[in-house]
């Protein structure tokens, strides 16, 4: 893709990860099962991976047999490709699981059936917050690139326990695939340097309090040589300003935000930036 875009005469590109590519590729190393991988999935987290593998099992067989006519809710098929649906998989089977146990104890195939419901609960419950976290990134009717540092942030911290299970087996599995989960989480969930810009230029975000002095010294230093390269300027004006979809006036212009007094004049435009006050953060993007 940036070969594609290299032409003559044009500045040189380079490749922005997708945020929820990164997290698709963050899934799959859940399971990695690659040997030489250094996020090879231990062998005591296995009965993890072969829950899944029969819960694929029970929900094309669930097909191919058309039990789905009996069930109130067909179960989810899992895709390769979106790894998110995984997890749609197993919640779509822990919902109905009364309903194919019966059906398949009366099929004489209970061994279509992936043994413990609670095992199953337990694995939905560690991975429905990473998700979420892809949902809230796939808008396609609104920018999401200012809120990939913040979700990323709450994702690292957020530390999932392994419930307690009656299976003692079970839950050293469970715990096990917990440990090797967070550290895929913390080597691979990288934030680049555009995702901080974005969160500078998102004004509820713009003082970058999620990050250190030093890390808010970088990105508005980072603002400032933007800002240079483009030889333009960022502050509103009254005949530019941009009129937002909120009919409040309060929210028509930046100009009444920054002091335009001499002494703001004398700032460069980060600072003039830094000096408005952030509107609500409930405030839609694009009405800003």
């Amino acid at each position: 893709m940036v070969l594609a875009f290299k032409l003559p005469g044009r500045p040189e590109m380079r490749r922005i990860s997708c945020a929820c590519h990164m997290l698709n590729t963050i899934y799959q190393n859940f399971i990695n099962q690659k040997p030489r991988s250094v996020f090879l999935m231990p062998a005591v987290a296995r009965p993890v991976l072969d829950l899944i593998k029969k819960c694929k099992v029970l929900v094309t067989h669930c097909k191919q047999a058309y039990l789905v006519r009996e069930l109130s809710v067909a179960p989810v098929q899992a895709c390769e490709t979106r790894w998110k649906t995984t997890v749609d998989m197993l919640d779509s089977i822990v919902r109905v699981y009364g309903e194919p146990e019966g059906i398949l104890f009366r099929r004489d195939e209970t061994d279509k059936l992936p043994a413990s419901l609670e095992f199953m609960k337990a694995i939905v419950d560690m991975l429905r917050p990473l998700k979420k976290l892809t949902l809230a990134l796939s808008y396609s009717s609104s920018p999401t690139i200012h809120l990939v540092v913040p979700h990323f942030f709450r994702i690292k911290k957020e530390r999932v326990t392994a419930p307690e299970l009656d299976d003692m087996e079970e839950y050293k599995a469970l715990e096990a695939f917990r440990v090797h989960a967070c550290r895929v989480v913390e080597a691979k969930l990288t934030i680049e340097d555009v995702h901080k810009t974005a969160v500078f230029l998102n004004p509820p975000m713009k003082k970058l309090l999620m990050f250190t002095p030093e890390e808010q010294r970088s990105v508005l230093q980072a603002g400032r040589k933007e800002l240079a390269a483009m030889g333009g300027s960022l502050v509103a004006t009254t005949s530019t300003a941009y009129h937002g979809l909120d009919m409040d006036p309060e929210f028509h212009e930046y100009t009444q935000y920054a002091d335009v007094g001499p002494s703001a004049r004398s700032l460069d435009e980060v600072n003039v930036y830094l000096s408005m006050p952030p509107p609500p953060s409930t405030k839609p993007l694009f009405e800003i």
